[in-house]
């Protein structure tokens, strides 16, 4: 079978490995670098944490395990510099009333599906992670033993290189402008190249209404990533290494901080994603900056004061209702749409669940309740959810 890939983002790249590697001759078309999307733009937390409903939870939890089976079948391909996944574990606590009052909640529905949480005492979450500072009024922190993140970067390039070796071509700057179906499926570059297939997946992110609208299918409505308070809109800052090294992702009322493999940290704050302008910029010793690290010196110790290397404006991933896409699309079984707000967690498991809907012929299940078919129940284009409190996806 021949298949086309459309985009080279985390769940591009996995999608085009997971393909090759059963049999399939595939060509990835990428309209600008490997990467270039919201992949590189990515807090990159693999969890199943505050993930609802129950179904989405439940994918996000096989999306972890699937990460885990991936990282061993990969390891020795990716070398001792191609580790994407960092096993690091994460702390959470409240200093705010509503946060407060979610995490009591959260706790609880985690307990009845089964996930680990442990809630510690302060002096036994700085025995684990002695960077931390607590404040007074901090009288319990949860960890969540099993969550982890991902360097999206190696992730795609660990992939994109075992796709290679499988026989997979991978076309970067080439963007797709058609999209046709007679006798088989055409893609048509910008180029005027016209590449033939039996089965094309679009995996472009939040350009998959573009991509799709190219083959006459309106399936698939994407939240707008354009202006301003938007919940697509996220600011991430990026400082420089400094010890003591923070070794857990950290959610607080004020600050989420994930460590980085090199002793740097990424800072999220999400009252702050609000008032950054997708079509502007932002200064690294600006006022935003100042914010962000006022608050970082809040929750971590630093021998040193921190300093933010570059601050960037991301734009998430998100079907309309902010639910995962994920099937065929369209008239037939050849236009195949995989979108998803959780494409660093789920990467690997819709890349395999793929393969048994397109090169097996089997459908999966647990993806029922995320068909592109779906969105033709709405009278109107669904709200896009808002995320209210730390830890909100």
């Amino acid at each position: 079978m021949k298949v086309i890939v459309i985009g080279a983002g985390v769940v591009g790249s996995a999608t085009a490995y997971a393909l090759a590697k059963a049999g399939a001759r595939v060509t990835v078309c990428e309209a600008k670098y490997p990467g270039a999307g919201t992949s590189g733009e990515s807090y990159a937390w693999i969890n199943a944490n505050r993930k609802e409903p129950r179904e989405y939870f439940d994918l996000n939890v096989d999306g972890m395990r699937a990460h885990d089976r991936w990282h061993r079948d990969l390891a020795e391909s990716a070398g001792a510099l191609g580790q994407w996944l960092w096993h690091t574990g994460h702390l959470e606590w409240s200093t705010d009333p509503t946060h407060s009052t979610r995490l009591d909640e959260k706790l609880e529905r985690m307990a009845d599906w089964g996930y680990p949480a442990d809630v510690l005492e302060p002096r036994e979450a700085l025995a684990v992670e002695p960077a931390l500072r607590l404040g007074e009024g901090v009288d319990r922190v949860v960890s969540y033993p099993q969550e982890a993140f991902c360097v999206p970067e190696l992730l795609i390039s660990v992939t994109l290189q075992a796709a290679r070796a499988l026989g997979a071509e991978v076309l970067t700057g080439s963007e797709v402008t058609n999209i046709e179906h007679g006798d088989r499926a055409y893609v048509r570059l910008a180029d005027g190249t016209v590449l033939d297939a039996d089965v094309v997946v679009t995996c472009a992110g939040r350009w998959t209404g573009k991509v799709l609208a190219s083959a006459g299918v309106d399936q698939v409505p994407m939240a707008p990533t354009e202006a301003k308070g938007l919940p697509t809109i996220g600011l991430l800052a990026y400082t420089r290494p400094r010890p003591p090294r923070l070794t857990r992702i950290v959610t607080t009322s004020r600050l989420n901080v994930r460590p980085q493999p090199d002793g740097g940290m990424v800072l999220h704050a999400l009252d702050l994603d609000g008032v950054v302008d997708p079509a502007g910029t932002v200064d690294a010793d600006g006022s935003l900056a100042a914010d962000l690290l006022e608050r970082l010196a809040e929750v971590v110790r630093l021998d040193s004061p921190a300093e933010i290397e570059r601050l960037q404006i991301g734009r998430r991933s998100i079907p309309a209702d902010g639910k995962t896409v994920s099937g065929f699309t369209g008239e037939g079984a050849w236009l195949y749409a995989i979108a998803t707000h959780s494409g660093v967690t789920l990467a690997p498991l819709l890349a395999d669940y793929a393969v048994q809907e397109i090169i097996q012929g089997n459908p999966v299940e647990q993806l029922a309740p995320f068909r592109p078919g779906r969105f033709a129940t709405y009278d109107q284009q669904p709200a896009t959810p808002r995320a209210t409190v730390p830890g909100d996806q």
